[in-house]
């Protein structure tokens, strides 16, 4: 279990306040695994999410996710990684309960906007 801060910046806690409402949670602690998609990475999509037979999947990288603050919305989950602070990922659970994260965006204002 990740323990996660939730001391924002102030122009996040302005998104956060545009984008607020019964969907959006900010995450004190998160269980799953996380993995950010990379085409450098040293994990293959079997070995993030599961055996598929799609080559196009078999041939994703990914790089474990190390969590500073995480935002579920709705169905969508925002990172921010450590030593990656400013820097937000878009993701989503998978089958097996860990999430994937495939968007970067330079601002946590672009990746509720990516949505």
């Amino acid at each position: 279990m990740n323990k996660l801060h939730k001391e924002f910046t102030e122009a996040e806690k302005k998104v956060i306040n545009l984008w607020n409402d019964s969907n959006l949670f900010i995450l004190d602690q998160i269980a799953e695994d996380c993995y950010l998609m990379n085409a450098n990475g040293n994990l293959s999509y079997e070995e993030c999410f599961g055996a598929v037979s799609n080559t196009f999947y078999k041939n994703l990288r990914y790089n474990l996710a190390l969590p500073r603050k995480v935002i579920k919305y709705y169905t969508y989950y925002l990172l921010e990684n450590i030593n990656e602070e400013g820097e937000w990922y878009v993701g989503e659970k998978q089958n097996n309960g860990n999430i994937e994260f495939t968007k970067c965006c330079e601002s946590l204002e672009d990746a509720f906007n990516s949505l």
